[in-house]
């Protein structure tokens, strides 16, 4: 087979402004809660907490949940590879930010994750973008633009994909967005301010992925 077509998608500028649109009013479960834990600007959860209905946040990371704990968040060390056997709650979202390129099995994070939702309720996931202009960019001065521990990026169709696996096939939503929320380096405003435009043209070569599914049932 040949090259095919990005399935269509629109890009909605910060992804952080924008997870927060969409859990807004929810109960919400938040994987990966406590990147930036200690900064409290920059740490989603603690914004999760501010617009959600109800927030709770789960993460391998003791140290990071200690702190958001002493900053009054309802948190839990959880391991996202087991996290329906650990959690007897059901919630309208399930939130997975930025996680999945951090695992070794991204398909069983989102098999526990569609567990864990209400009947009509979703999992919201994003991800690395692999075709992201700023990675390119990158790699033409011979550098990978990732953390250490990123094991994946992703493509549109490919995240997709891994959704319908675990059994969420109806995806109702793809987005792409652009990196700003937690990033404050001068380089990296000055570079946002110069990418905004052109991922507005063309969303493909955004910085993140955003896929919004609900189960099949």
């Amino acid at each position: 087979m040949g090259p095919r077509k990005f399935p269509s998608m629109r890009f909605v500028g910060d992804r952080h402004r924008y997870l927060l649109n969409l859990v807004k009013g929810k109960e919400v479960l938040h994987v990966g809660c406590a990147q930036f834990a200690d900064q409290i600007n920059r740490n989603l959860h603690v914004k999760v907490t501010e617009v959600a209905k109800y927030a709770l946040g789960i993460d391998i990371d003791h140290q990071g949940i200690e702190c958001l704990k002493r900053l009054g968040q309802e948190v839990r060390v959880c391991n996202a590879l087991n996290m329906a056997e650990e959690i007897d709650d059901k919630f309208d979202v399930v939130l997975i930010p930025e996680v999945l390129e951090h695992i070794g099995c991204p398909l069983c994070v989102l098999k526990q994750a569609r567990k864990l939702i209400k009947k009509g309720g979703m999992v919201i996931v994003s991800g690395p973008n692999s075709f992201s202009l700023r990675r390119w960019i990158w790699a033409i001065v011979g550098r990978e633009a990732e953390s250490e521990d990123h094991r994946f990026t992703f493509h549109p169709s490919g995240l997709m994909l891994l959704c319908q696996d675990a059994g969420l096939n109806n995806v109702v939503r793809l987005y792409s967005a652009l990196e700003s929320s937690h990033f404050s380096s001068v380089r990296h405003r000055l570079s946002n301010l110069l990418l905004r435009p052109i991922f507005q043209f063309f969303p493909h070569f955004s910085d993140s992925i955003i896929v919004v599914a609900v189960d099949d049932i």
